[in-house]
């Protein structure tokens, strides 16, 4: 078995949970192994120490520069968090030579969407979080993006974040050192398999026991700037109208319409959170005629304007924000739809 080094670049605000879901399995493997199969630093930008989503603060080992130029790693993983770091023109170019020199790059969380916004997934697929999802496929097209909770193969591997993470470096133990470590790696970590894809929708049972109700859930994500009638939805999936109606009402105690219109503002949160896109443009790419219309909607489910979502201003206490889909004005729900099916 041969001996790896791995840095991991940690970001502002990097998620600890995704961070030490990747270097148990990596400490679990020199113990089962008894030898030092792999050694691992920390690095950040500037070398100087740095807070964790939880508030814990971390001191690195070195900084990125002294990272690459003192030790001949392997693989440099970027760890992120809820929040998309800019990388800088320095520290890109940095990473481009270790990319070049051989170096296995990936990504966690937020870091996933950091590299794949500086080029290195163009061509490639990467894992990401459903939140970053919409941005990134517009912002970079020639990334084919998933919501597989990670990938891997070749020079580039993602992971979205928290416990998918141990499950990557498992199966990266298995192609580096032998499927039988890592399966001895699993069991002490007591980890079972499970290559889902991000589900925050539909709870795993009712996804099992109700396909068609999943099938229209997919066909509603992927037709969110022009959303297909009711009759539409149903005929894709072999069922009618009525029944779509009474599945959506028994297994998630809201109409298809509500279902519909909630994804397409999640959508418009992230544009306007993670863009500097025209507010116009956003409810145009969600599905909305009107940004007059639009804004009224917003309002009235997120009890905040999208101008404000934009300028990052707080939500009022006293307004608490509507998380069910139930919980938007029936009245706002059909208008939106009606008229964004007035263009078929």
């Amino acid at each position: 078995m041969s001996q790896k080094k791995i840095g991991f670049l940690l970001l502002d605000r990097f998620s600890m949970l995704s961070f030490t879901s990747a270097l148990e399995p990596l400490e679990v493997a020199n113990q089962v192994a008894e030898e030092s199969l792999y050694e691992y630093f920390t690095a950040t930008v500037d070398g100087e120490k740095i807070r964790a989503s939880t508030g814990v603060t971390t001191v690195p080992d070195f900084s990125i520069a002294e990272l690459i130029a003192s030790k001949a790693i392997d693989t440099l993983i970027v760890v992120g968090g809820s929040e998309v770091p800019e990388l800088t023109n320095m520290l890109v170019a940095r990473l481009q030579r270790c990319a070049a020199g051989g170096v296995s790059l990936g990504g966690v969380a937020s870091g996933v969407v950091a590299l794949a916004k500086a080029g290195f997934y163009d061509g490639q697929s990467c894992s990401v979080q459903r939140e970053f999802s919409t941005v990134l496929q517009e912002e970079r097209p020639r990334v084919a993006v998933t919501l597989k909770p990670f990938t891997t193969g070749g020079q580039r591997f993602s992971c979205a974040g928290g416990c998918a993470m141990l499950e990557l470096m498992i199966n990266r133990i298995a192609d580096e050192q032998g499927q039988e470590l890592a399966q001895s790696v699993a069991e002490a970590l007591m980890f079972e398999s499970s290559m889902m894809e991000q589900s925050v929708h539909l709870p795993d049972p009712v996804k099992l026991s109700q396909p068609k109700l999943a099938e229209i859930i997919a066909l509603m994500e992927t037709n969110l700037e022009e959303p297909l009638s009711l009759t539409e939805l149903a005929g894709y999936v072999g069922i009618s109208r009525r029944h779509l109606e009474r599945i959506f009402k028994k297994h998630l105690d809201c109409t298809p319409l509500k279902y519909y219109i909630k994804l397409r503002l999640l959508a418009a949160r992230q544009l306007l959170k993670q863009t500097s896109r025209p507010i116009i443009d956003v409810a145009a790419a969600c599905g909305f005629v009107s940004a007059a219309h639009f804004s009224k909607c917003y309002k009235a489910h997120m009890h905040i304007t999208p101008k404000a979502e934009r300028q990052g201003k707080a939500v009022p206490l006293e307004a608490a924000v509507a998380t069910r889909v139930g919980d938007i004005p029936a009245a706002l729900l059909y208008n939106s739809f009606h008229s964004a099916q007035m263009r078929f």
